[in-house]
């Protein structure tokens, strides 16, 4: 396999495996605080909030096993529980409940804890397809805050009410999409104003329900109507395309007619841009067994290793979502995907970019998010998976570990 190599090509490097402690000990400190609060309370997400900083925990205890934070996480993953049982009340793949049980769920298959909760989820598979059947009738497709995120949901699941929901989600794809000639598409909600727009992204547009009507295809669920969608949308993707010669990536960051007149280059990173699509293509590559879709993304990751320019690319700080951890979580995983060695040459450079970023002083890692707070752009300090040093340390420990110390980055839809 292409990674069997991977480990004689370790970062025997200090300076991560410190950064990994003060990591480590900020989150711990900062979950402590909040603990104590009724604040605490508000921010249970898997991306954003304290299911993420477990995430890392976890993660961690494995990887340094001679670390004191063993009785921390066990009392941490307690405060966390009672968050299912106190009627949390947001739902979302990024924010909310839907994520928090996958995190669960994955968090058992590791077996880095021992609870068994499959009964408990289950009574959240019929509060899912209330909310899901919501979020349809908006329509809302965001796969952090909509529908196909409550859709990845249900195919970690396995009963009739989850198969059910998945169709009800292909039926209304059907009935909302936009047909233009062989391309298949749907709006989504852009930004916080409400104004929606066709967007390729992965994080909030179509890469992501690309990667969903693939795995619903592959799962055997109205075949026939979901590869039809599915290859319409990929269609769409691929008519994107901008000369990359001339612009200096392979995709405009949301769509060429909302651009116009003055498309820009995208930016490296994993929410929006060439990287979200690359990965988008291989995983419908593989499943649809299409070389070319394959050979494309591989093209675009080949290009995108010499993007080293952080400015011009538009990666100002370190967190996964837009950042410099994100990039090498992506061509690591490429890397393991393709055995390509310009992929873990990449992974190396962003990780060493990673470790560069870590130049505050004011608190106990270096790292800040770059964050608009009150109408104000700055960098604030960030503890979270998505944009913060949660996911910065998870991307750290999985450069300089095997694979299995990736299997994190399925929540990002990276694999």
């Amino acid at each position: 396999m292409p990674w069997q190599n991977y480990n004689n090509n370790k970062m025997s490097n200090l300076t991560l495996d410190h950064k990994l402690e003060k990591i480590a000990a900020s989150i711990t400190l900062y979950a402590k605080g909040k603990m104590k609060t009724q604040e605490a309370h508000e921010d249970f997400g898997l991306f954003n909030g304290q299911w993420g900083m477990l995430l890392f925990e976890a993660y961690y205890l494995h990887y340094n096993p001679k670390c004191s934070m063993q009785k921390f996480f066990d009392e941490h993953l307690d405060f966390c529980l009672t968050s299912l049982s106190d009627g949390y009340r947001a739902y979302s793949y990024s924010n909310g409940l839907c994520g928090m049980l996958l995190a669960l769920e994955h968090l058992q298959k590791k077996e880095f804890i021992e609870i068994e909760m499959s009964e408990a989820i289950d009574v959240y598979d019929n509060l899912f397809k209330q909310i899901l059947d919501q979020e349809l009738q908006n329509p809302n497709y965001d796969f952090l805050h909509g529908a196909i995120g409550l859709g990845f949901y249900f195919l970690h699941r396995n009963n009739a009410l989850s198969i059910s929901c998945i169709e009800n989600i292909i039926n209304h794809l059907w009935a909302d999409v936009i047909i233009n000639g062989e391309q298949y598409a749907w709006k989504t909600i852009l930004n916080l104003s409400g104004i929606k727009a066709f967007n390729i992204c992965l994080s909030h547009g179509m890469s992501s329900i690309a990667i969903f009507l693939a795995r619903v295809y592959e799962k055997n669920i109205l075949e026939e109507h979901t590869l039809k969608l599915l290859n319409g949308c990929i269609r769409f993707i691929l008519a994107q395309e901008i000369d990359h010669k001339k612009y200096g990536s392979f995709f405009p960051s949301i769509t060429i007619e909302y651009e116009q007149p003055d498309i820009l280059k995208s930016r490296m990173g994993w929410c929006y841009g060439d990287l979200g699509i690359a990965l988008s293509l291989w995983q419908c590559g593989k499943i649809l067994h299409d070389d070319g879709l394959k050979m494309k993304s591989l093209e675009i990751l080949r290009f995108s290793t010499q993007r080293k320019q952080l400015e011009e690319n538009s990666v100002w700080d370190a967190c996964l979502c837009h950042g410099t951890s994100g990039i090498a979580q992506i061509f690591l995983r490429m890397y393991y995907e393709t055995g390509i060695s310009s992929f873990l040459d990449a992974n190396k450079f962003w990780i060493n970019e990673t470790l560069r970023m870590a130049t505050y002083t004011n608190n106990g890692t270096g790292f800040k998010a770059l964050e608009m707070k009150q109408s104000k752009l700055d960098y604030f300090d960030n503890y979270s998976f998505l944009e913060g040093i949660s996911g910065i340390g998870l991307s750290l420990m999985a450069s300089n570990s095997d694979i299995h110390f990736s299997d994190w980055d399925a929540f990002l839809l990276i694999k």
